[in-house]
């Protein structure tokens, strides 16, 4: 399993979550955050929003695709990290079966 986290404009948010849905990608979480600048404006802070979605290890490919696919009009990141352990409070599920 894999926690990805994508880093977009807020201008950009509502094409990057239809994309994901559209692939059939569920369960976000979407967090306002401030970057710190590089290249031209080192330093500054921006506001961006981060999506994250845990997903199957074999899907990773299709959700990086699905941002790609979005038309991002700035830049775009996509973080990967392992995903230990997934519980679904509500029904009890655990790991594959709760994402």
């Amino acid at each position: 399993m894999k926690l990805i986290r994508i880093l977009v404009h807020p201008f950009d948010v509502q094409n990057t979550v239809d994309s994901l849905a559209h692939n059939g990608f569920r369960g976000m979480t979407l967090d306002e955050v401030f970057c710190d600048g590089t290249g031209l404006s080192p330093g500054l802070l921006k506001a961006r929003v981060s999506i994250q979605v845990g997903i199957h290890e074999e899907r990773l490919k299709r959700a990086v695709e699905a941002v790609e696919l979005a038309g991002c009009r700035a830049e775009a990141q996509v973080h990967v990290e392992p995903l230990l352990q997934a519980v679904r409070i509500r029904t009890g599920e655990i790991d594959e079966a709760a994402l």
